[in-house]
């Protein structure tokens, strides 16, 4: 029962990283500093997920972001930005997993 509740909590708060470092961090329309705006990016949550736990997931995130940013949002490509954005991710992700954070 306990290592359940430890998985779901990890789970949890990956889940919380990866919605604060879309808006923060990789925000690419700019709307991280509009409260209002604070769900914006919370539809790319779990596909970002799902990412992250495959092999070679942080090229894997970086170009998950790219194509969301240009395909569906029509926005000029910023790979820098989605680079920057999928190597915070998987820092989290370490330390989520090692009970760090």
């Amino acid at each position: 029962m306990q290592m359940t509740e430890e998985l779901l909590k990890r789970e949890r708060e990956l889940r919380r990283r990866v919605d604060e470092v879309l808006f923060y961090v990789w925000d690419p329309i700019g709307v991280s500093n509009c409260p209002c705006a604070r769900g914006e990016y919370t539809g790319y949550v779990a596909a970002v997920l799902g990412r992250m736990m495959g092999d070679d997931a942080e090229a894997s995130v970086s170009a998950y972001l790219l194509s969301v940013m240009t395909d569906s949002m029509g926005l000029e490509p910023d790979q820098a930005l989605c680079k920057r954005a999928a190597a915070m991710l998987m820092e989290y992700k370490r330390a989520v997993e090692q009970g760090l954070a």
